[in-house]
């Protein structure tokens, strides 16, 4: 039976919305500050700014007292008799009860997302010990656009390397570039965002002593690597133009001193120009002794050569997007065996107990729906 005036008081649900809303601020920080006041600095969030999100409650308690504010105008111009052949009556009780435990269960949602932290707990680590040293070849034939008219060899070297260390499962990484001469970026590290960073940041300007002199780059990354007997890695970029003797004797000790060299040659078989400026593509080309354009091509049969002595790999590409997926399962395959155990003290995520309050809540509120005389419909 419809009661006697069909109007949906706002009032009194605006009260129980505020008063919820303060229940719920209050418990969770009365809940903060008491496990800081037992046990200090041991209780904080993993993701804080996921409880900002209950700030999408304001618009939807907006949306919902204008939605009832319409039904009432609905309600007093509407005719009682035709009422209920377009409109069901719902007790305000069971509309407002409804919506609070929804907005309880999406509160203890957030909660989750949050991850509480609190104490400690022991974790086993499995650790890597092997390191990698790009050494990237920076000399001018590496600005040749022969592979892709749009950019160079070194922009695709870049490419391809920042790719591979998105590969990386745990090595360390540093970074060297080399041309005439060589030097080091970027130490050995496991920040593999920096190394990201630095490796966009090449260019060929930064040495000003230029050639291919892969000797004192293959001499400096070693030099790099830290004692131990963990798995080394010389990742060498290059275009393959030498005009310097191959080092032989030091390629046949990098296995005898547990370094593994794998070498990535780029270039095409006919070739490009060498811009004399990259940043002013309108300032031509380099020229010879005669004046004849110099034409850079890259020597598959030195990049194998290298590799070979070494008793590594070589990859040869002419693609502006390299496939090092083989370089990278080498890499990822240094040492399997080189693991550390750690024992480490982590904090322990409390984040199920409020996961599963908030989606109790939520089948509560979605299941079983309130009614206002015998408490459930």
């Amino acid at each position: 039976m419809q009661p006697k005036k069909l109007k949906y008081p706002l009032l009194k649900p605006l009260k129980w919305t505020l008063l919820s809303e303060t229940v719920l601020w209050i418990l969770l920080t009365l809940t903060i500050l008491f496990v800081n006041y037992l046990y200090p600095n041991e209780f904080y969030f993993r993701y804080p700014k996921a409880i900002w999100l209950n700030i999408v409650a304001a618009p939807l308690y907006f949306i919902l007292f204008k939605q009832r504010n319409e039904l009432n105008k609905i309600l007093e111009v509407a005719p009682k008799r035709l009422l209920s052949t377009f409109i069901t009556y719902v007790p305000e009780t069971q509309y407002w009860y409804k919506w609070i435990v929804f907005r309880f269960a999406f509160f203890f949602l957030t909660i989750a997302l949050a991850q509480p932290l609190f104490g400690t707990k022991k974790a086993m680590s499995l650790v890597k010990n092997s390191e990698v040293v790009l050494a990237l070849d920076i000399s001018n034939s590496m600005n040749t656009k022969d592979i892709d008219k749009n950019i160079s060899r070194l922009d695709i070297a870049k490419r391809a390397t920042v790719e591979l260390i998105n590969g990386l499962k745990g090595e360390r990484l540093g970074i060297l570039i080399f041309a005439g001469n060589a030097f080091v970026q970027l130490p050995i590290t496991k920040d593999y965002n920096s190394a990201k960073i630095f490796v966009n940041e090449i260019e060929t300007k930064m040495i000003s002593n230029q050639g291919t002199n892969f000797e004192i780059a293959i001499q400096k990354a070693t030099e790099m690597f830290s004692e131990g007997n963990g798995g080394k890695c010389i990742l060498m970029v290059t275009d393959g133009e030498n005009h310097e003797k191959i080092p032989d004797e030091t390629l046949a000790d990098l296995p005898d001193k547990n370094i593994f060299l794998a070498v990535v040659g780029l270039g095409t078989k006919n070739g490009g120009l060498v811009p004399k400026d990259p940043d002013r593509p309108y300032a031509g080309y380099k020229t010879n002794g005669n004046g004849q354009p110099i034409l850079s091509k890259m020597d598959r049969n030195l990049v194998k050569d290298i590799a070979k002595k070494a008793r590594g790999i070589a990859v040869i590409s002419d693609s502006p997007f390299p496939n090092l997926s083989e370089l990278l399962t080498e890499i990822n395959g240094l040492n399997k065996g080189n693991l550390r155990d750690l024992n480490l003290d982590i904090k322990d995520a409390y984040y199920p107990l409020p996961l599963g309050i908030g989606i109790l809540l939520w089948i509560i509120a979605t299941v079983l729906p309130f009614d206002r005389k015998t408490g459930w419909k």
